[in-house]
């Protein structure tokens, strides 16, 4: 398990659904079982389960990038 957190709340309920969804998705296409999504206005606590073939940052690195840029378009306003 590994732990997004931010030093202030930034996530509201909205985001937090959408980033269950996009790591859903980005969880079946490298083959990994996404067991429980947890969060609060300040962190986001993904639960996988993975084979040992991969490397161990490389689904943590393909859900935080595969999840914060999608959200960062989708809920900030352009200045």
């Amino acid at each position: 398990m590994f732990v997004i957190n931010y030093p202030r709340p930034v996530f509201t309920r909205e985001m937090l659904t959408f980033c269950e969804h996009t790591m859903r998705a980005v969880c079946a296409e490298l083959d990994v079982n996404l067991v429980e999504v947890n969060g609060d206005t300040n962190h986001l606590q993904p639960l996988v389960a993975y084979a040992l073939t991969l490397a161990i940052p490389t689904p943590a690195h393909h859900l935080n990038c595969r999840t914060a840029y999608p959200v960062r378009r989708e809920y900030t306003t352009s200045r």
